[in-house]
């Protein structure tokens, strides 16, 4: 091969660099040298080996055109930087049910033919206390909410915790005693604690269900920090990534629906958290920013008092972003940046227990109960104004799909745009995302309760039942069950996962598997 000797000058190497250094901490400022040895940076950091795979296809087709002018390396800079920053964001895992709230792993993420849960497991961490909610991560920091609670005591799983009298408001009473909330920071390749902040120690106002728990609510990250909503106590915090309090701010707390507890998670877009406190006492819908915590918007939904434990939903589809809300008999669209109603629907069975989820033309929803089970709708774009069907769960004008009795019950569904694959307690159902049709209804052999919300990785969906066995369904028109281990402990937290890992929380710590 001809030798290029531009190859190897001081800007290529200076290129390189960077390139790498953008891929490991895209939100820091670094100064390099000609003289940094570009090839030490992948034996420091081998997780990011798709960047270094990647520079070296690109210098590789360098090599290929030899007399191509050393003015285009400023072109060259700007569109590696933009796929190395795609890169790092497959490291991140900013909110519930990771990017975008969608519920689908980065693209390069995938579950290998010979995946083994003995061999796959990096680390194991205990964490003080116990809490439902879902890890976030960023730049290789792992963020996560807990509640300590004086007498010890941790969530159930369904069968333990359906025997108490208080799992369905029988006999509740308000906690005897305290319990401490925190956040807590790890680091992401060693499971060691980096931080640990309490944020308020209280006698909780009300009980909840013996498999509930005090932190349930997932936390939400982005470059500037880290934000946490603890619905028992009724607070919301910002932190910097080191573990600096940024801002504090207090949006009440209600009782919920049978004492059941809290469980909405927060939403993040463009410097704003979202923040739904829907109970017996509130209906509330908080616009935060992330910046100082201060109220951008604040809306009161009509006014039902109906407890909802769904997730607020960032959609952005083909036409605009919405933030999406559902709750009693509602499903509300409102604009993000400002809080403008832009639709509303009414007389509908709404998710209540699991979240409203989508993808690019749609969004999903429907409810079921131990009284009654609802359709699963599929709504289309560009609704507007007030919107309800004729009569309650039957189709109405912007509804491309009803399929009667299909609505989920605690796990939320996933779409990857061709499918939506939902799973009721252990049966897996795979629907046609365009028009509703079934593909296939089935029992998942080995499985119990699945609680923890279904997430897509490559072409399979992971899952994890209450007794933390893990399986993979393969998406497709035929099912085809991968069954992958079991930690053998109560899960009911949905797994974040990057483009290398599955981070699995249970009722006693955190585990890490590699992809």
């Amino acid at each position: 091969m001809r030798r290029v000797p531009w190859l190897s000058s001081p800007a290529i190497a200076r290129l390189t660099v960077l390139v790498r250094l953008t891929v490991l901490a895209p939100a820091t400022v670094v100064t390099a040298t000609a003289e940094t040895a570009p090839d030490d940076l992948p034996k420091r950091y081998p997780q990011h080996d798709s960047a270094v795979k990647l520079e070296a296809t690109v210098l590789f087709l360098l090599t290929m055109n030899p007399d191509m002018p050393s003015q285009i390396l400023p072109a060259l800079a700007f569109a590696l930087a933009l796929v190395t920053t795609s890169l790092a964001s497959g490291q991140n895992v900013p909110q519930f049910r990771g990017e975008g709230g969608l519920g689908v792993a980065a693209s390069a993420a995938e579950i290998s033919p010979g995946w083994s849960q003995d061999a796959a497991l990096q680390w194991q961490a205990d964490v003080e206390g116990s809490g439902w909610s879902q890890p976030v991560i960023w730049n290789g920091k792992v963020f996560l909410t807990t509640a300590i609670t004086a007498n010890g005591s941790k969530p159930a799983d369904m069968a333990n915790g359906a025997r108490n009298p208080a799992s369905m408001g029988m006999g509740t009473k308000r906690p005897d005693y305290n319990v401490e909330w925190k956040l807590v920071c790890l680091d992401a390749d060693s499971g060691k604690a980096l931080w640990s902040k309490p944020i308020v120690t209280a006698q909780p106002k009300f009980g909840i269900h013996p498999s509930n728990s005090y932190a349930t609510e997932t936390p939400a990250v982005d470059k500037d920090g880290v934000y946490a909503y603890f619905g028992s106590p009724g607070i919301v915090v910002g932190f910097d990534h080191d573990g600096n309090e940024l801002w504090k701010k207090d949006v009440g707390s209600f009782k919920t629906g049978n004492d059941f507890g809290t469980g909405s998670s927060l939403a993040i877009n463009d410097g704003h958290i979202y923040v739904q406190v829907l109970t017996e006492e509130s209906s509330d819908i908080h616009c935060l920013a992330t910046r100082d915590g201060e109220t951008v918007w604040k809306k009161e939904r009509t006014p039902s008092h109906k407890t909802s434990w769904s997730t607020p939903f960032v959609w952005k589809n083909s036409t605009r972003t919405e933030l999406i809300v559902s709750g009693g008999t509602e499903v509300n669209s409102y604009d993000p940046a400002t809080g403008e109603s832009l639709w509303s629907l009414s007389k509908v069975k709404t998710a209540t227990a699991c979240s409203i989820f989508g993808d690019q033309n749609h969004i999903y929803f429907g409810g079921s109960d131990p009284m009654s089970k609802g359709p699963l709708f599929a709504v289309g774009v560009g609704g507007e104004g007030d919107i309800e069907p004729k009569r309650p769960n039957q189709s109405f004008e912007t509804c491309a799909w009803r399929v009667p009795r299909s609505g989920p019950g605690m796990s939320t569904p996933v779409s990857n745009g061709e499918y939506v694959f939902q799973v009721d307690r252990s049966i897996a159902k795979l629907t046609s995302a365009k028009d509703g049709t079934e593909i296939y209804k089935t029992r998942i052999e080995g499985m119990g309760l699945i609680v923890g919300c279904a997430t897509v990785i490559g072409d399979e969906v992971f899952l994890v039942d209450e007794k933390g066995t893990m399986a993979a369904v393969k998406l497709g028109n035929t099912f085809a069950l991968r069954k992958l281990g079991s930690i053998n402990e109560v899960v009911w937290s949905t797994p974040a996962i990057t483009d290398n890992a599955i981070y699995l929380r249970s009722v006693n710590g955190l585990f890490k598997f590699k992809l």
